[in-house]
Formats: C-alpha cells, structure tokens, sequence
C-alpha cells in the first residue's frame, strides 16, 4: 500500500508532466525483479524462476550472468509497459559515462 506522502508525489510528477505534455505511466512491479530480463521470463507467478538473486543487489539469470538487480527490474517494467519495446525497432539502447564536473563558485557569482 502506497503511503500519502507517496502519492502525493505522484501527483504532482503527473501535474507537473502534465503541463508539458508528457504522460505518466503508472506500473505494478509484481514479479519484475523475480522473473529474467536477459532470458526473456514472462513476467508472472512461476513455480520456478529461471534466473534468481545471489545476493543484495545482484541477480543470476539461467546462464550464468550475473547484473544488477535493480537493472533487471528496470529492465521487466519497461517491458511490462511497452512490450514491444525490446524487438528490434523499438528503444535503442545507449550509455552514459558520468563526469565530474567542476565550477568555480566565484566566476558563477560574478
């Protein structure tokens, strides 16, 4: 159950994205972190899982891959709200490499 702190915050994501014309989509996480992205896992109630977490945070997929957990569930709602994102023509895959950035405080004031 979402507390109200919580969905007062959805809310205002949805206000806020509302104004700028984005659409908000809302979710279930139900079974995206126990099922396997990377083995292609319908995202349901199984009796047994393909892949399973090792430890906190990591997740071994059914040949021996191991990725963060976090991503493998990131990577489930995504396909749970665009299924046809993963095929070929759909979300292109990128990445980023942060930088740390540094900025004279006296040059911004100035």
């Amino acid at each position: 159950m979402c507390s109200n702190s919580f969905l007062k915050i959805i809310k205002q994501i949805e206000y806020k994205s509302h104004l700028k014309g984005i659409q908000v989509l809302l979710i279930h996480e139900h079974y995206t972190s126990k099922c396997s992205f990377l083995d292609n896992e319908s995202i349901e109630s199984h009796e047994m899982y393909v892949g399973k977490r090792i430890c906190r945070g990591l997740f071994k997929t059914s040949k021996g891959i191991v990725i963060n957990a976090d991503v493998n569930g990131a990577y489930n709602i995504m396909k749970k709200a665009f299924p046809n994102s993963i095929m070929v023509d759909g979300i292109e895959a990128f990445g980023l490499m942060p930088h740390i950035m540094q900025q004279n405080i006296v040059d911004t004031i100035i």
